[in-house]
């Protein structure tokens, strides 16, 4: 997991939740609004998946990622902090995860994630130290 520094939202972002500020993620997700946030994200992170690493395309169909799920805290739905492009693939890191969260779990925000965890052969994900108390 990349540890990943987040600039200012975009813009256009911020224009789009002044002037819909009663909307739900379907009702922005059709958006242009959502391609350009989806674009800046990946940029962002470098054109990597938040999670895993694997590259991003340009323009890709990524996923935007609530770290903390819209479902169970729909007012981080539009916190730009809360916000993260991830793989989206059959089986990979945008569906995989579904719509999990807890306290202490680790975060692409977070400066030391990128030491806490490796990647083995076939591209799992595993605790870089397994006596890691935290993970």
């Amino acid at each position: 997991m990349k540890h990943i520094v987040k600039g200012c939202e975009p813009p256009s972002f911020q224009s789009w939740k002044k002037k819909n500020p009663r909307a739900d993620w379907d009702h922005f997700s059709g958006t242009e609004t959502y391609k350009e946030l989806r674009q800046y994200l990946i940029n962002e992170q470098v054109m990597l998946c938040c999670y895993c690493e694997i590259a991003l395309k340009e323009n890709s169909d990524a996923h935007i990622e609530h770290f903390k799920p819209k479902s169970k805290y729909p007012a981080e739905r539009f916190n730009y902090n809360n916000l993260f492009a991830s793989c989206k693939y059959n089986d990979s890191c945008g569906t995989k995860r579904l719509s999990e969260y807890f306290t202490g779990l680790i975060s692409p925000l977070d400066e030391k994630c990128q030491s806490r965890f490796t990647y083995t052969g076939n591209g799992m994900i595993i605790p870089f130290d397994e006596n890691d108390e935290e993970l």
